[in-house]
C-alpha cells in the first residue's frame, strides 16, 4: 500500500472515533461531569501509564550514545513551533486564549498517527525514532507545555511551579527512562523467563496492568474530544480566526520550517540520517495532538478552541499530511 493511503487511512479512523465521541455527547451518554472526569482520569492515570510502558521499552544504554539526538531534536523542533504560534498570534489568534493558541500550535500529534506511518515506511527503526521523539516530547509536554497552560494573568508563580511538580505524567516520564537504566531485565516483562523469581513475575503482572491501562488511551482520547465538541453550540463549530491561525500553523507553516530547520543544521554539520529525517517531516506535519484537549480541560484552558482545533486539523490532514508524505519522497526534501 503507498505511503499516503497508509496516512489517509489512519486519520479516517480517528475521526469517526471522534463522532462517535460526539454522537455519544448529543444523545446524553456522557454529560459535562464526566466527561470532565473521563479526561482527568485520562491525563492523570491512563496517559502516564502509557508513558512509563513505552519509555520503559525504549531506553537503553547501549544506544544512548547514538539515540540521544532524537530526544533534543523533539524538544527543538517543538521549541520552533512553540515560537511560530508567540510570533503569530497577534495576527491571527486575538480572538481566542493566547495560552490555549500557542500550546495548541506548538503540540503536533507525535505517536498515535505516525507511529504506523513510519513503522510502515522504516520498520524497527522507525518504531525507535517515534518512541525515542516521545520522550523528548513528554519531558516539553510535562513542564514546558503545563508551564504554558498554567501561568495565566493572575495565577501566582508557586502555583504554576506546583502545576509543574505535581502532574503525573512528568514523574511517568522520569520513572520510565530511570527504570529502563538501571533495570533493563525489566524489558522481559511481557514474556519473563522460565527461571524468573516471583519479585520478578510480581513486576511483569504490575507492568502488564499498566500497558493494558495505556493501551486504551488513543480511543478514550478521541472520544472524550468528539464529547467536547458535542456540549458545543453549533455557531462554535465555525472557523475563527484563532482557529484558522492554529491550523495554518500546524498543517502547513511547521512542517515547511522543520524542512528549513533539519536542512540547515546539516549545512552545519548535523548530518540526519533518512530516517530520522523523514520522520521528523512526518511528526512535525501532524494534526493537532488529540491529547490536547485533555490538558486544556485539566488546565483550564479554551476547551472549545481545543476541540475544534483537533477535529479540523485532523479532518485537513487527510489531505495535507499524505500530500506532505509524497512531495518529500518525490523530491527527497
Amino acid at each position: 500500500m503507498t505511503e499516503w493511503r497508509v496516512v489517509a487511512m489512519k486519520i479516517a479512523s480517528m475521526v469517526l472515533i471522534i463522532l462517535a465521541g460526539w454522537l455519544a455527547r448529543r444523545k446524553g451518554l456522557l454529560d459535562t461531569e464526566s466527561t470532565r472526569s473521563l479526561g482527568r482520569v485520562l491525563v492523570d492515570m491512563v496517559f502516564p501509564a502509557m508513558v512509563f510502558v513505552s519509555l520503559l521499552a525504549t531506553i537503553r544504554i547501549e544506544t544512548l550514545a547514538q539515540d540521544w539526538q532524537i530526544p533534543v531534536i523533539a524538544i527543538g523542533v517543538l521549541g520552533v513551533s512553540y515560537l511560530l504560534g508567540r510570533l503569530f498570534w497577534p495576527w491571527v489568534g486575538r480572538d481566542g486564549d493566547r495560552a490555549s493558541f500557542v500550546f495548541l500550535a506548538a503540540m503536533p500529534n507525535w505517536i498515535f498517527i505516525p507511529l504506523p506511518i513510519i513503522e510502515s515506511l522504516y520498520g524497527a527503526a522507525g518504531i525507535r525514532y517515534v518512541l525515542l521523539f516521545n520522550f523528548g516530547t513528554q519531558v516539553l509536554l510535562w513542564t514546558g507545555g503545563v508551564w504554558i497552560l498554567s501561568s495565566r494573568e493572575g495565577k501566582r508563580a508557586g502555583s504554576d511551579w506546583g502545576h509543574l511538580l505535581a502532574n503525573p505524567g512528568l514523574w511517568a516520564t522520569v520513572a520510565g527512562v530511570g527504570a529502563a537504566l538501571l533495570f533493563p531485565s525489566l524489558k522481559l516483562w511481557e514474556h519473563p523467563p522460565v527461571d524468573a523469581t516471583p519479585v520478578f513475575l510480581g513486576w511483569s503482572s504490575v507492568l502488564q496492568g499498566l500497558s493494558m491501562m495505556g493501551m486504551v488511551t488513543i480511543p478514550l482520547s478521541l472520544l472524550v474530544t468528539g464529547a467536547q465538541l458535542g456540549a458545543l453550540p453549533l455557531t462554535q463549530h465555525r472557523p475563527t480566526h484563532a482557529l484558522w491561525g492554529i491550523l495554518g500553523i500546524r498543517l502547513l507553516v511547521a512542517p515547511l520550517v522543520a524542512i528549513l530547520l533539519v536542512r540547515g543544521l546539516e549545512l552545519l554539520g548535523w548530518t540526519l540520517s533518512p530516517v530520522d529525517r523523514y520522520s521528523t517531516y512526518i511528526i512535525m506535519g501532524m494534526p493537532v495532538a488529540v491529547s490536547c484537549s485533555l490538558f486544556l480541560e485539566r488546565y483550564g484552558g479554551d476547551v472549545g478552541l481545543g476541540a475544534t482545533s483537533i477535529f479540523y486539523s485532523t479532518v485537513l490532514s487527510l489531505v495535507t499530511v499524505p500530500a506532505w508524505v509524497y512531495a518529500m519522497m518525490r523530491w527527497k526534501l
